[in-house]
């Protein structure tokens, strides 16, 4: 008969921080999660709460209310506003309330409505007016100008209400004090400051700056189209879906000063016919070139947004609670080894600059930069999958997002946990997208002596022969290569032989604009199943 460990359960125990002595005792520790998160405590070891059966994960963000142009605005359909300011811990902070006149709350949906105003514009008067009201006015204007000023803009528009809970804001700050502790004996820090300050202004961690940000990598999914706009107080959003989608269109060259020197300074755009995009203004090759990015047919209904706003929130919320719990880190991933706060919190941020860096590659308006956004991008995946054991060899899992074999593999089945009509059509999506980014690169290759039916003729690390590569490996090594050059990676400097020229003179340097749709559906594979990078965190609500 076998004898049942508590790691058998779900928990995780706590060494001593720092773990070279003089510092904070593991039972301390595992006490102090226990007295300020959702944790379980046996002596040395914790766990939280929802692994439990019947257990279930924080609701971050939480969709209270769905409104569109017939609903009835009364005082208890808008509860949740009072509800807000009453309860919510962002609500009620010692930070000063920022208002204006009455006068200049009421200008700002006229202006909004203006049909001379660029309608972002107009969007952000409205945010403006959310932000300014105050918790005393903020329900009247909302139910008396904002919502009939939207709805009359977008009759077949709905509004989401988003509420954020404050829960997130109390384990991330726990996990930036097991971070300090690792580091530093206590009686060293609690005589050095008042409060743990270890990277606030540089990383603040807050569902204040993280939730805006995973709802905008969402309303800008699916691009040119913009699929809505948030606004509102914070950890209380108000999130406008469009009906239609709005389209981004670039505005007319030069749209400042800046835009001259930067498209100066741009390269890696993917070529076009420059005297067909001149002579026929407006066209299709005319389109291609002033975008410089895969352009999605359609943005999809309100209605299909709404319900992938639903599911995406849910399985954001699921993300969130797993990556501020110490407990899924353990120092070389082993279950019965210490907790690993450093590798914990570290995770984290990894996990936020690969959120920002995907909504950059999104929404940077230079598109050389954008596209090359998808590198960086690919970069942070590489390093987690790595950290994870997901990969053995240097760089695979970066290839692997590229390859134009195990790319779509990879991305397919989580794409297809998305609601219909998203879980059909962006696999599908998936596929035509690496295909196109295939034969363009093989397209690129000018030496054409060296194209055959099963890939290309590479030379190999020592220059003795020549390979075939088949063509997803190349063009998986070849973006690869892209990166390193675009790093500043030299053959002369490279001393593993992979010789990155072996690949550069082949091609012509063309890029193709697919490459800048890969990080919004790395994106979403990722928040439908993280264990694409490895990534095994425990499981809620199957433990007794």
């Amino acid at each position: 008969m076998s004898i049942l460990r508590l790691s058998d359960f779900g928990y995780r125990r706590f060494g001593p921080l720092p773990a070279a002595g003089g510092g904070f005792p593991a039972s301390r520790a595992a006490t102090g999660a226990g007295n300020t998160g959702d944790y379980e405590v046996a002596g040395d070891w914790v766990r939280r709460r929802d692994r439990r059966r019947g257990g279930q994960s924080l609701e971050s963000l939480r969709i209270v209310d769905v409104l569109d142009a017939g609903t009835d605005l009364n005082s208890d359909r808008l509860s949740y506003i009072d509800s807000y300011f009453r309860g919510a811990e962002f609500a009620n902070t010692l930070l000063p309330e920022l208002t204006t006149s009455d006068d200049v709350l009421n200008e700002l949906p006229e202006v909004a409505e203006n049909p001379e105003e660029p309608r972002c514009r107009g969007m952000y008067r409205l945010a403006q007016a959310l932000n300014l009201a105050g918790r005393h006015r903020i329900l009247k204007l909302f139910r008396d100008r904002i919502a009939p000023c939207f709805f009359r803009l977008y009759p077949q528009g709905r509004i989401a209400v988003i509420r954020y809970d404050d829960k997130f804001e109390t384990t991330s700050a726990q996990l930036r004090v097991l971070y300090t502790l690792a580091q530093v004996p206590f009686p060293d820090m609690a005589t050095a400051a008042p409060k743990i300050n270890t990277l606030q202004n540089w990383h603040l961690n807050s569902l204040t700056v993280l939730g805006p940000l995973l709802i905008d990598l969402l309303l800008y999914q699916f691009y040119p189209f913009v699929g809505g706009f948030r606004a509102g107080p914070p950890g209380l959003d108000f999130v406008f879906l469009f009906e239609p989608a709005e389209s981004y269109t670039p505005a007319i060259f030069p749209r400042s000063w800046l835009a001259i020197a930067s498209t100066t300074a741009g390269f890696g755009k993917e070529q076009f016919d420059c005297y067909e995009a001149i002579t026929n203004f407006g066209g299709p090759t005319w389109k291609d070139a002033s975008h410089q990015r895969f352009r999605h047919d359609r943005g999809y209904t309100a209605e299909e947004r709404l319900s992938l706003l639903r599911w995406y929130l849910g399985r954001v919320n699921r993300l969130l609670s797993e990556l501020t719990d110490v407990a899924n880190f353990t120092q070389d991933r082993e279950i019965e080894a210490p907790i690993d706060p450093v590798f914990a919190f570290e995770h984290q941020l990894t996990v936020d600059r690969l959120a920002r860096k995907t909504l950059l590659s999104m929404s940077l308006e230079e598109p050389g930069t954008a596209k090359f956004m998808a590198f960086e991008v690919a970069e942070l995946y590489d390093g987690l999958s790595s950290m994870f054991g997901n990969h053995t060899g240097a760089s695979d899992f970066f290839k692997r997002l590229f390859h134009s074999v195990e790319g779509p593999a990879l991305l397919r089945d989580r794409l297809a946990q998305l609601p219909a009509p998203f879980g059909t059509e962006l696999p599908a999506l998936a596929d035509r997208l690496y295909k196109t980014i295939e034969d363009t690169v093989i397209e690129s290759v000018w030496l054409k002596s060296k194209l055959t039916p099963g890939g290309v003729l590479v030379r190999n690390k020592n220059l003795s022969s020549e390979v075939v590569v088949p063509r997803a490996d190349f063009v998986a090594d070849l973006m690869r290569v892209y990166r390193n050059g675009h790093h500043g990676y030299f053959t002369a400097g490279d001393k593993q032989g992979n010789r990155p020229s072996r690949y550069l003179f082949l091609t012509d340097g063309n890029l193709p604009a697919e490459l800048s749709a890969l990080p919004p559906l790395w994106w979403l594979a990722y928040v439908a199943d993280p264990t694409m990078l490895g990534w095994k965190h425990l499981p809620v609500g199957e433990y007794d």
